[in-house]
């Protein structure tokens, strides 16, 4: 029993010091995560409203009735579409992406496509002319894309498609960034979909010009 005892007590002390040296890394690393933020939020508005009833964030209205749900061959709301629609957000359907992405609205920037993944995911490529807005470090990114959210009339935000919810969290993140709920959309069929159309990605950094239509198919 005494020996048990001691192990326990042992088990608790390297636990305590491994805890204790962990926060001590985060904090001083850059790429520490800020203990304060809420990186998984569930959803801000009261997702018990119809959604063609105007819904509030941070008391901004959005009406959302334009929403074009994703069916499938059951002609059922896609799950993860209804996981967005359930968390108060609004959708895009993949014509209505693509149909975004062509119109002369976004090379002026008033359409603006922001991908909510991480470094690695971005470079290897992303949406023509995306901004990278990575949630788990907001600080890095808000700065350069808020003003370009806030100047838009739609703010599509994306990620690898899906069970992804990282699109889902950006999102969340811009509307307490002051961006108005009314024109932040999530594009669920994420990159993945995007690829399965044949479009181009850029690849590297934003407006490298690197473009492909040569990648695998997931």
């Amino acid at each position: 029993m005494k020996e048990l005892k001691r192990v326990l007590k042992e088990l608790g002390l390297v636990a305590v010091v491994g805890l204790v040296l962990g926060l001590a890394i985060n904090a001083v690393n850059d790429d520490g995560l800020a203990l304060g933020h809420n990186y998984f939020p569930q959803g801000r508005v009261d997702a018990t409203q119809p959604a063609s009833q105007p819904v509030s964030v941070g008391g901004q209205e959005s009406s959302m009735a334009q929403v074009e749900p994703v069916v499938n061959g059951a002609n059922q709301v896609d799950p993860w579409v209804q996981v967005v629609l359930d968390a108060g957000l609004q959708v895009m359907s993949q014509d209505q992406v693509v149909d975004a992405y062509h119109d002369p609205a976004y090379e002026v920037g008033e359409h603006v496509f922001v991908d909510a993944r991480n470094d690695d995911l971005y470079q290897e490529g992303h949406i023509p002319g995306a901004y990278q807005f990575d949630h788990y470090f907001a600080e890095r990114y808000i700065d350069r894309i808020l003003p370009a959210c806030l100047a838009a009339q739609k703010v599509i935000v994306y990620c690898e498609g899906g069970e992804c919810e990282d699109s889902r969290f950006a999102a969340f993140d811009l509307l307490e960034c002051g961006v108005d709920m009314g024109k932040v959309f999530v594009y669920v069929g994420g990159i993945k979909a995007w690829k399965k159309s044949g479009l181009a990605i850029e690849i590297g950094e934003r407006l490298s010009g690197k473009m492909t239509t040569e990648y695998e198919l997931e």
